[in-house]
Order: structure tokens, then sequence, then C-alpha cells
């Protein structure tokens, strides 16, 4: 008896949170179910809820990446490094000088755009 009990709960979500953080898809597997069968829907219901977290976390990702610079200000984020566009003979730009023209340029990680009166 016994068994038959717990193999019924099992598969059953019990915690209010697994509940409320499954009720969308579940609505939506319900609404779909009638239109393309049981195991579609099922398919369909769970490539949905992956394609959903990675668009959040491409979203997050994007966000970190574009506004957590590497900066003066902070030891943290990334720190971005672009080389220089190479200018060979013959092109109209040739011989371009280097835009780092002290030593200060080299690691001042924007502190030479510094906006604020100290």
């Amino acid at each position: 008896m016994s068994l038959v009990l717990f193999l019924n709960y099992i598969g059953k979500p019990t915690i209010q949170l697994s509940r409320a953080y499954r009720f969308p898809l579940d609505a939506f597997g319900k609404v779909i179910e009638p239109v393309v069968g049981q195991q579609q829907a099922k398919n369909i219901r769970y490539f949905t809820g992956k394609l959903l977290m990675f668009v959040a976390f491409s979203y997050a990702c994007t966000y970190y990446f574009k506004y957590n610079e590497n900066t003066w200000l902070a030891k943290m984020g990334w720190r971005r490094v672009e080389g220089r566009v190479a200018v060979v003979e013959g092109d109209p730009q040739y011989p371009k000088p280097s835009e780092r023209l002290h030593g200060a340029d080299y690691a001042s990680k924007d502190f030479n755009n510094l906006k604020l009166n100290l």
C-alpha cells in the first residue's frame, strides 16, 4: 500500500515555489495539447522552457559585458583590449602613427577620458 502511494507522489510538485515557476509553461502545454497531441505538447513545453532560459542568459551576459567594463574606477568587469588596425604600404593612411603618444597611454584604463573636476 505504501509503495503505491509513493509512486503516486512522484512527479507531483508539492512545493509552492515549484508550482509557481512551472505554472506558465504548464498552462501553455494545456492550451496546445488538444491541437498537437500529448507527446508533442510535452516536447514543445520542454524546449520552450529551455529556449526562454537561453534568451534570459543571453540578455544577462550581454548586459554584463556591455555595462561592466574594467576601468580605473573599479577592479571588476572584463578588460577589453583593442589592437591597432593593420596599415601596409599602398593604403591611403600609410604611414599611420600610433594613437598612443606617451607611455602612460598604454595602461590608462580610460583614465585619460576623465570628465570629473579633480
